[in-house]
This record gives C-alpha cells, sequence and structure tokens, in this order.
C-alpha cells in the first residue's frame, strides 16, 4: 500500500570525479547528499559514495 504525500521542500548535491590514470582504465566516485521533508513536518536525510572502475578492451 503506498502513500501520496506532498513534498515540502527536498535538495540533492551529486559530486563526481572521473579519473584515467592509464590508457584503457577509468575509475571514479560520486558522493551523493540527498535532504527531503513532506509537509507533515516528517524528514530524512541520505550520503551516498559509489565507486566504479572500468577497464575498456
Amino acid at each position: 500500500m503506498t502513500r501520496n504525500t506532498l513534498i515540502a521542500d527536498a535538495a540533492v548535491l551529486q559530486p563526481n570525479l572521473i579519473c584515467s590514470p592509464v590508457r584503457a582504465f577509468d575509475v571514479g566516485a560520486e558522493l551523493m547528499f540527498a535532504d527531503r521533508e513532506i509537509e507533515t513536518g516528517a524528514s530524512g536525510d541520505m550520503t551516498r559514495l559509489i565507486l566504479f572502475a572500468k577497464y575498456g578492451f
């Protein structure tokens, strides 16, 4: 069962960085911050770190 709630305020910030230390190899990181408040006054926040590596051949 889902409830419909109205969001009073929300904000998200997602900075990321990608680096290629050697040819065909990429590494990166993204740091995500989020904050939300609904009309009833309930609020929550989130912080998430995402790391990745990619090898292209």
